[in-house]
């Protein structure tokens, strides 16, 4: 078993231009989710093992590590360990393991390189989120040296960036962020704050930058609304180098890495992405880190989340690879879209056979193999079924989960307990100061998010019943200070808004935190 301890390995902690006095936000990041990575992969045509075999996970970049602990938790057959080399961003993490009980996690406060001489174990999965286009060549180099070294034949890789093209006309946006903000003796939130009014001032005098481009005003109006920490990490570092895909691609190629699809899960099929007229000229690319640098230039990309495996073995029939994949809805109040967007393609869930498929889908009852075959799509063709899946699956109300889930009515009189320590203990350390809050599922096999008051009930479910839970709540609420109760947002009478919040929360959010074990009857 691992041990639970926060290892330091007190080797030089190099200078650095990425920002280390503001802790970054306290986020999950589904796409760094071992079996969203797992199933993208199969998606793709790649073999993989079954997740609820033992494997191994490390998150490079960790932050306050929320990922690292809600999927260990979810995971108890993993072995995760996060690296940041921002000590505050370790004590955090380590501080929620702690306190939740996991032994199947070990933070590391180091930097990449010297992680890399701690002669560090294998990995199966690896994440990098937020880290490869903030950071200078010779760190991206130390990125890719460490992947080389650890991550085992048939691991996969998942990695988000900044991109070009799509970056290119907002990069003065960070330009005058450091113009105005580098050079002052102040932390970087107060920085941030000073470039942003700064820029706001600039587009609100009619700068020509600003009128000549409107993404970047409206990148602008996204920026002012963001958590400021989100925005110093973003804009206040040292380095600022969106990257080309056909540079990544290649310098991970040179590892034995191959691209292996997107964690988009729509964009995994051409049709949403990029228009017929393309065609040929996507069919004529070299290889396929051209035909995807093709895509990636059409589309103007400013972000991508891509997935790299080392060494993958492609199946004989691809189809195949994902119908033993449970699935199940995410929906948080039950209410299924009646239009999917997929992006170039819009798809009328009303139409055809899709309320059926999308019935079965959301039920967390079927494997994608099962619903081709069952009962009720008999006169459908499999295949049709199998393309209807996918495209329920890229609407994103629906994903692979890890177990089966168990129906039954909830019991209106039931006193309720969280079923998972980490859960909460993310919400008695961040809600009131986030906002929001997640909440971990062994049966989903990820982490759902839930607003302020929903996060709110559902800690106060802790050795509760519902009705009990919403006094504690409407007691709770009259001690809080003027800038949370800001965040509840409530309209009118404050009971009253309390408890009209809280029918919605018993008739949509309680069946699914009890359908997914997030809350169970005591």
């Amino acid at each position: 078993m691992i041990m639970n301890v926060a290892v330091n390995l007190e080797l030089e902690q190099p200078q650095s231009e990425y920002v280390l006095d503001a802790p970054y936000t306290w986020s999950y990041f589904e796409y760094q989710n071992p079996l969203l990575m797992s199933f993208v992969a199969r998606l793709n045509g790649y073999q993989m093992p079954p997740i609820s075999e033992a494997f191994t996970y490390c998150d490079l970049g960790c932050g306050n590590g929320v990922s690292v602990n809600l999927l260990a938790s979810a995971f108890p057959q993993g072995h995760f360990y996060g690296i940041d080399f921002n000590r505050e961003h370790i004590e955090n993490a380590q501080r929620i393991a702690d306190k939740s009980g996991l032994t199947n996690v070990t933070f590391i406060d180091a930097s990449f390189e010297d992680y890399e001489k701690s002669d560090p174990p294998k990995f199966d999965y690896i994440a990098m989120h937020g880290i490869y286009s903030w950071v200078s060549e010779e760190i991206r180099e130390q990125c890719r040296r460490l992947v080389d070294l650890t991550l085992k034949p048939g691991g996969l890789v998942y990695l988000c960036y900044n991109t070009q093209p799509g970056w290119s006309e907002l990069i003065p946006l960070w330009k005058m962020m450091q113009a105005y903000s580098a050079h002052l003796p102040v932390d970087s939130l107060t920085k941030a704050r000073i470039g942003l009014e700064n820029l706001a001032l600039l587009r609100d005098q009619g700068a020509q930058y600003f009128r000549e481009t409107p993404a970047a005003s409206r990148y602008l109006d996204r920026l002012l609304e963001r958590n400021p920490h989100y925005v110093a990490h973003e804009f206040c570092n040292g380095v600022f180098e969106p990257q080309y895909f056909a540079d990544v691609a290649s310098d991970f190629a040179a590892f034995g890495l191959d691209y292996a699809g997107t964690m988009k899960v729509h964009r995994n099929n051409l049709d949403n992405t990029v228009s017929s007229r393309f065609r040929d000229h996507l069919e004529a690319a070299a290889n396929p880190i051209d035909h995807e640098s093709r895509v990636s230039f059409i589309r103007n990309e400013f972000f991508r989340r891509d997935l790299y495996v080392r060494d993958g073995i492609k199946a004989q029939d691809p189809a195949a690879l994902i119908d033993d994949i449970l699935i199940g809805s995410n929906v948080t109040d039950g209410k299924l879209n009646e239009e999917l967007d997929l992006g170039r393609r819009k798809i009328d869930m009303s139409r055809s056979f899709m309320p059926v498929v999308q019935r079965l889908a959301a039920s967390g009852e079927y494997t994608i193999g099962e619903i081709m075959g069952h009962q009720d799509l008999k006169d459908h063709n499999s295949e049709d079924i199998r393309e209807a899946l996918i495209d329920v699956l890229g609407g994103y109300q629906v994903q692979p989960i890890a177990e089966k889930v168990s129906t039954g009515e909830l019991e209106p009189n039931a006193t309720w307990k969280l079923n998972k320590a980490v859960n909460r203990v993310l919400m008695e350390e961040r809600l009131l100061a986030e906002g929001k809050t997640y909440v971990e599922s062994a049966v989903l096999g990820g982490a759902l998010r839930l607003n302020f008051i929903n996060g709110l009930l559902t800690l106060a479910l802790e050795g509760r019943t519902l009705a009990e839970a919403i006094g504690h709540v409407k007691s709770s609420v009259r001690e809080f200070d003027p800038a949370t109760l800001e965040r509840l947002a409530p309209t009118g009478d404050l009971d009253e808004w309390i408890d009209a919040r809280a029918r919605q929360f018993r008739k949509y959010k309680l069946p699914v935190l009890a359908r997914y074990e997030i809350v169970c009857p005591v």
